[in-house]
């Protein structure tokens, strides 16, 4: 292979490993998480995508009632605390 063509091939290579990888994301301020809310959250997403896109929480609750079970993400922030609600590894609501 010619040098000149194995340059774009090795800049690639770097930039690709650069990224950062699937859940390596930092949730950077409190804001950020609201951000979130907003622009990543929907009914229907399961436990994994939402971990890919939030990080992992702070802290989970989990409440049971006869044959269900809601599981309670809880993300703190310095200024607000989010809550994610989960039934079946389905995410239901958040607030």
């Amino acid at each position: 292979m010619k040098p000149a063509k194995l340059i774009p091939l090795v800049a690639i290579i770097f930039l690709v490993s650069c990224a950062p990888k699937t859940g390596e994301r930092i949730r950077e301020s409190p804001d950020q998480s609201e951000n979130r809310t907003n622009e990543l959250l929907r009914p229907g997403l399961p436990m994994n995508t939402v971990r890919e896109a939030w990080g992992s929480p702070d802290s989970v609750d989990e409440n049971c009632y006869r044959d269900e079970c809601l599981i309670v993400w809880i993300y703190k922030g310095s200024s607000n605390v989010s809550y994610l609600f989960f039934e079946d590894g389905i995410l239901v609501s958040w607030q």
